[in-house]
C-alpha cells in the first residue's frame, strides 16, 4: 500500500471517528431529556398509549456479536455488511415514525448506540487484521479494495448513528413543544376563561344578572375589591402565558415543572390587595408629587391598571412589598446589618 493511500485511509478513519464521537456525545443529553419527558404530562399520556415495538426484521441487530482477532477478512466483511444493513433498516424505521413518543426517542438512542458499537468493532478489527497481514509474510493478503469497502460500511454506520441522534433531538424539541402547548391551552381554558366568565357574570356593575334579572349578587360597595382581585389575576395569567411561551423554545425547558408558571396566579390577588391598600393609605411619590388612592371613592381605571401591573410583575411586586415592610418597620434592616459580621 502506498503512503498516499495510507494517508487517505487514515483521514477517512479520522472522519469516521469524528462522526462516532458526535453521535456518542449526543446520547446522554437526549436520554436525560427523555427521562424528563417521562415525568411530564406527555410522558404519562404516552405511557398508556405506546404499545409499539421494534421491527421484528431489525431485532437481530441488537444481538451481541464480537469479531475476534483471529477472524479473517470474510468474517469481518460479513460483520460490516450486517452493520450496513442494520443502519439502513434503522434509518428507514425512524423516517416512518408518524407520532413521536418518549419511548420512541429512547429507542432511537438505543439504535444509535448499536451502530456505534458496530462502527467501533469494524475499525478496531480492521486495524488488527491489516496489522497481522503486514507483519506475517505467510498470511493471506487482503482482497483488493477490501479496506475501502469495510471503511465505507463503517462510515455508513457512524453517519446513520449521527443522523439518528439528530432525529432524536428534533423529536425531543417537538415533545417539549407539545407539553408546552398543552399547558398553555390548559392555562387559557382552566385559568383565563373561568376567571373572565366569573368576572363578567357576577360583576357588581355590569353583571348579566344585573342586566337581565336586575339582581345584584355583589354589592357595588365591593366593586373596588372585585376589580383588584380579578385584574391582578388577569395580569398573573398573562405573564404566566408569555413566560411559558418563551421558555418552551429554550434548550433548558423542563416540562416536569410547569407549576412554576402558575404559582404567581394564586398569590397575585393578595399581593395586589396589600399594595393597593398601601397606596391608598400612604400613597406613592412620582415626580416629587405624592399620589394617594381613595378606596371610598376610587378612580376605577387607576385601580384596574395598578391591579393588572401588580399581578403581571409578580416578582417585582414582591420586592415592592418587601420595601413596604422595610418602610413600615425600618428597624428590621438595621438589626440585620448589626447581625452581619464585619469582614476584615
Amino acid at each position: 500500500m502506498s503512503k498516499t493511500t495510507e494517508m487517505d485511509e487514515d483521514k477517512f478513519k479520522s472522519t469516521i471517528w469524528d462522526l462516532w464521537k458526535e453521535a456518542h456525545d449526543g446520547i446522554a443529553p437526549v436520554r436525560r431529556e427523555v427521562f424528563k419527558l417521562h415525568g411530564s404530562v406527555i410522558g404519562l399520556e404516552n405511557a398508556k398509549e405506546d404499545t409499539s415495538k421494534e421491527n421484528p426484521d431489525l431485532t437481530h441487530c441488537y444481538e451481541y456479536k464480537s469479531v475476534s482477532l483471529e477472524d479473517d477478512s470474510n468474517t469481518l466483511s460479513q460483520f460490516a455488511q450486517e452493520a450496513f444493513t442494520c443502519a439502513r433498516g434503522f434509518q428507514e424505521a425512524t423516517q416512518k415514525l408518524k407520532g413521536e413518543t418518549p419511548a420512541e426517542v429512547l429507542r432511537i438512542t438505543t439504535r444509535a448506540g448499536v451502530l456505534l458499537y458496530y462502527t467501533e468493532q469494524i475499525l478496531q478489527r480492521y486495524d488488527g487484521l491489516k496489522a497481522r497481514a503486514q507483519a506475517s509474510k505467510n498470511s493471506v493478503p487482503l482482497p483488493t479494495n477490501f479496506g475501502a469497502k469495510i471503511l465505507s460500511e463503517a462510515m455508513t454506520a457512524a453517519a446513520t448513528a449521527r443522523d439518528q441522534m439528530v432525529a432524536a433531538q428534533g423529536f425531543v424539541k417537538n415533545l417539549k413543544e407539545r407539553a408546552g402547548s398543552k399547558e398553555r391551552w390548559r392555562l387559557l381554558l382552566r385559568g383565563l376563561l373561568p376567571t373572565l366568565i366569573i368576572y363578567l357574570l357576577f360583576h357588581p356593575s355590569i353583571s348579566i344578572f344585573l342586566t337581565v334579572f336586575h339582581i345584584t349578587l355583589i354589592p357595588s360597595i365591593y366593586r373596588v375589591y372585585w376589580e383588584i382581585v380579578f385584574w391582578s389575576l388577569f395580569g398573573a395569567i398573562s405573564i404566566s402565558f408569555i413566560t411559558m411561551s418563551e421558555d418552551v423554545n429554550r434548550d433548558d425547558f423542563d416540562p416536569r415543572h410547569l407549576f412554576k408558571y402558575e404559582y404567581r396566579i394564586a398569590v397575585a390577588p393578595f399581593i395586589a390587595a396589600v399594595l393597593v391598600l398601601f397606596v391608598s393609605i400612604l400613597g406613592f411619590t412620582s415626580g416629587g408629587t405624592t399620589i394617594k388612592l381613595d378606596l371610598a371613592n376610587p378612580n376605577f381605571p387607576v385601580v384596574v391598571l395598578l391591579s393588572f401591573l401588580f399581578g403581571f410583575f409578580g416578582k417585582r411586586s414582591l420586592d415592592l412589598l418587601d420595601n413596604v415592610w422595610q418602610r413600615l418597620v425600618p428597624s428590621t434592616r438595621a438589626e440585620e446589618k448589626q447581625k452581619t459580621p464585619k469582614t476584615a
